[in-house]
């Protein structure tokens, strides 16, 4: 029978808080449960080059609102190494993301971004059928190669960005995260039960 506990990867011993789970997938009250149970994916895996620049991306898209960008970059350069920017935008919504890094010559680097966004979650069917548009940029300046992948993918607004220690709720003495010792090309969302008290909230 499909449950809240089997739609995601939960470690720990603690109790499921539905509470706590909203509130890290960024869920306002009230939320049914067959909504938190239906969890449905979208995935892009394929190798992408520019320049100097390659290796293979896995995008990944939840009906949750969950994103992952994760990529495996080498620089063929012999000399000097090489700025990039990975660009994925939702069709023509305006909406997507960038992931950007540097690379010295000849070196393999592994990079990634993951976060939760409204958008997502309340535009899965757009999410689901529209095209994945995505695109590469290698510059010697990091700002022009975001900057050229941004305005090619005509990008106006930016996927919500969540670190995946960020602790959002607790529950008792102990308190749910993200997990944080992931694998970047594991985008199974993965909710850990630490029982230690969550930390002190970040001030203003």
């Amino acid at each position: 029978m499909p449950s809240v506990r089997g739609s995601r990867r939960f470690t720990g011993n603690g109790p499921i808080s539905l509470r706590a789970l909203c509130e890290l997938e960024g869920r306002q009250p009230p939320v049914s449960v067959r909504d938190l149970i239906s969890v449905q994916q979208r995935e892009i895996a394929r190798p992408i080059s520019a320049g100097d620049v390659s290796g293979p991306i896995k995008i990944t898209f939840y009906s949750t609102g969950h994103w992952f960008i994760s990529t495996r970059f080498h620089d063929d350069g012999v000399i000097a190494g090489d700025s990039f920017a990975l660009g994925v935008a939702i069709g023509d919504t305006g909406h997507g993301q960038t992931l950007a890094g540097e690379l010295d010559a000849d070196e393999t680097k592994t990079f990634e971004r993951n976060g939760v966004d409204d958008f997502v979650r309340a535009n899965w069917h757009k999410v689901r059928n529209s095209e994945i548009r995505i695109t590469l940029k290698v510059d010697p300046d990091i700002g022009e190669a975001i900057g050229n992948v941004v305005f090619g993918l005509a990008i106006a607004v930016f996927f919500a960005v969540v670190g995946k220690s960020a602790v959002k709720a607790a529950q008792g003495q102990g308190h749910w995260r993200r997990c944080p010792d992931q694998d970047p090309f594991d985008h199974t969302p993965c909710v850990e039960w630490d029982p230690n008290p969550p930390p002190p909230s970040p001030g203003p």
